[in-house]
């Protein structure tokens, strides 16, 4: 095989750096966002809460 894609299969994978288990990928994918709801609510809860802004949507006009 020649070209470009040998070569860019071969630089990818060097990034790879563990296979994880559906398990563990799915743990991890959950884990972020369950930290940030929990952090959010105390922080609301406590008073602390650091407003962000928020991006502007594009509503239809009838």
């Amino acid at each position: 095989m020649t070209g470009p894609a040998p070569r860019a299969a071969a630089w990818w994978a060097g990034l790879i750096n563990d296979i994880p288990t559906v398990k563990e990928l799915i743990d991890r994918t959950v884990a972020e966002p369950e930290r940030l709801v929990r952090q959010r609510l105390t922080g609301l809860l406590e008073g602390t809460l650091e407003e962000t802004p928020r991006k502007k949507t594009m509503r239809a006009v009838a």
